[in-house]
């Protein structure tokens, strides 16, 4: 028992710097877990559980997603045997987050050396984009496992003597997997293989080759989903070609878009390269092109094809890019394992304090709004009324699961079909008011809800979303111009544009939202509409709401509605104008134009992206 004791005594001071790195990449990613929501793409899988039979999954399920079947399959079988609770369904990729640190770890250890190793495993278990995709029930984190797994494989092969036949078998498991779990770790398992051969012994060559071509029978069985999935193209209009530069965006990511962090890493990578010559190894240019040619490969089917490049699909390069970088952090024991201590505490720092990574991540519009519409829908003093624009298939996923009656609840999808936003919000008499809203959601239809409720009692500021609670006891709102018009007559002939309003944002707070609300008197039927242009980056932007949108056809006066994102807009140089257009509309008068500032989400998409300088 002494022994052992004295064995284990030695193994953990021989790896106390890792055994530190694990520690911390499990208190990262299982921190308060049993609170986490769920996100949308995750709400979209577990809507896609919802089937009949095998036809029905493949058909429902695997089809209408852009990912291989074999996450949704983990996920239909989690709620089969565990049901619908968060963290049962998250359990099995948190867990593989934790061991994907494991594996880098592993993985530059035996490439490069323990610097590697310890600074790699530092950085990734600590960045926020690792401890993301680690949350969420989505293709990402398994299809890395399976990824390193293959590096790992291969790595042992090429170093192995013997011909161990189980590393074979276990490269074909492997390279199956990845195919399975995400076309962009098959991209990257497929570059794996291809480096890995060159100056293999021709017996190894074979067998690897096999191994690769049964993980290709076994994944012959997907082949006619693949294709459908390649036949469909992007991924929906939501995603936009990215610029050439993209990747220094992932990159930075990767570092928490902290400069102490990439300067520590700069720093130790840059004093490396001066104490050593040999940049340019087998190692380190197998690893730089693993990191960067699926970027290439990714950014030039965005531009040629059709727009798929976002930092998901680098999630399998990254951390051998993060194993070029680290490669050249030489730096002998103990000194190295200080330094990537140093590091995981600055990088950890950054994710819960500038990234604020346990707020934003840890909230949603879907979950965390519709539980506080029921905290206040069950107070006795509170009569409330509400709108919400969330998708309703998501929403019924909560009331099934028994946070929330579906049944009763209003969404503005239906409203927008019946063209009578305007009458529900005009016959609403409750004295508050609950509105929940996606990023999705029109600007317009928050100045709407707004123009009627106009105090804002409370608001929750999401990554995605955005719920309030408001009420008419105040107007919280902040008026820039209030143009009592009186009366102006407009004639598609003579007069088709009111008189306009023009302005730069020095009028006004920066990241507020302009909102504008005119009341006109007419036949506004057919598509007059409340306008604003401004001059962004050098080019004019123009866009238009419909008056008919806001129709209250049992009202003389009516009131429409238009919105900007004045955090979008150049302080120093661009305008805004506002004013009335006719369209299509015969004649109306002009009674009133307002514009006022309201604060805006400060939080929306900053999951991935920076914070705007506070």
């Amino acid at each position: 028992m002494a022994t052992e004791f004295h064995d284990l005594k030695q193994y953990i001071q021989r790896h106390i710097f890792i055994i530190l790195i694990m520690v911390v990449a499990f208190g990262l990613r299982f921190w308060e877990y049993w609170n986490l929501p769920f996100q949308h793409d995750e709400l979209s899988a577990l809507l896609r559980t919802y089937i009949n039979g095998w036809d029905g999954f493949i058909e429902t399920s695997v089809k209408r997603d852009n990912h291989p079947a074999g996450v949704q399959l983990l996920i239909w079988g989690l709620t089969a045997s565990g049901g619908y609770s968060a963290w049962w369904i998250k359990l099995p990729f948190l867990l593989a987050g934790v061991w994907s640190i494991w594996l880098t770890y592993a993985l530059a250890n035996r490439l490069a050396g323990q610097s590697t190793a310890l600074i790699s495993a530092a950085i990734l278990s600590s960045a926020q984009l690792h401890i993301t995709y680690s949350q969420w029930a989505r293709p990402y984190i398994l299809g890395l496992c399976a990824v390193l797994v293959v590096a790992w494989l291969l790595v042992r092969i090429r170093a192995s003597d013997d011909g161990r036949i189980e590393w074979y078998i276990l490269l074909m498991i492997g390279i199956a997997a990845a195919a399975y779990t995400h076309y962009f770790a098959l991209l990257q398992v497929i570059l794996l293989v291809a480096i890995s051969l060159y100056g293999l012994p021709r017996s190894k060559i074979i067998y690897v080759i096999s191994a690769s071509f049964l993980s290709a029978l076994i994944f012959l069985p997907h082949l006619s989903v693949t294709l459908h999935h390649l036949n469909r193209g992007g991924i929906g209009e939501w995603l936009q070609p990215k610029d050439w530069d993209y990747g220094f965006e992932v990159i930075a990511y990767t570092a928490n878009y902290s400069w102490w962090v990439g300067g520590l890493v700069l720093v130790l990578c840059i004093s490396g390269m001066l104490r050593f010559n040999n940049h340019l190894s087998g190692v380190r240019l197998g690893l730089l092109i693993l990191g960067i040619l699926p970027y290439i490969i990714a950014f030039a089917y965005s531009r040629l094809v059709n727009p798929l490049l976002h930092q998901g699909v680098l999630f399998f390069s990254i951390p051998f890019f993060v194993l070029w970088m680290a490669s050249f952090s030489e730096v002998k024991q103990p000194v190295i394992g200080f330094a990537a201590m140093f590091l995981l505490a600055v990088s950890s720092t950054a994710v819960v304090q500038d990234r604020l990574h346990y707020f934003i991540n840890y909230q949603s519009e879907y979950e965390t709004s519709i539980m506080w519409f029921d905290e206040l829908s069950n107070k006795d003093e509170m009569k409330l009324g509400h709108l919400l624009d969330i998708r309703q298939d998501f929403t019924r996923l909560y009331s099934d699961w028994g946070f929330v009656d579906a049944e009763d609840l209003v969404f503005a999808d239906s409203l927008w079909t019946r063209n009578n936003i305007q009458e529900y919000l005009d016959k609403q008499q409750m004295p508050y008011f609950f509105f929940a809203m996606t990023n999705a959601t029109r600007p317009d239809l928050l100045a709407a809800v707004i123009d009627h409720y106009p105090c804002v009692e409370e608001v929750k500021h999401y990554h995605t979303g955005e719920a309030y609670l408001l009420s008419r006891r105040c107007d919280t709102r902040n008026l820039i111009v209030d143009k009592a018009v009186g009366d102006e007559y407009l004639n598609r002939e003579p007069k088709a544009y009111s008189t306009n309003m023009d302005w730069t944002d020095s009028a006004w707070p920066d990241h507020k939202n302009l909102q504008l609300v005119a009341s006109v008197r007419g036949e506004v039927e057919n598509s007059a509409l409340v306008v604003t242009s401004s001059t962004l980056n050098d080019s004019k932007t123009w866009s238009g709401i419909q008056f008919m949108d806001y129709l209250n056809k049992s009202y003389d006066i009516q009131r429409a509605y238009q919105s900007v994102y004045l955090n979008e807009l150049d302080s120093e140089t661009d305008r805004i104008k506002a004013y009335v257009w006719l369209n299509e509309s015969p004649a109306l008068h002009l009674i009133g134009f307002d514009a006022y500032y309201f604060p805006s989400n400060p939080f929306k998409g900053k999951l991935h992206r920076p914070f705007a300088k506070r």
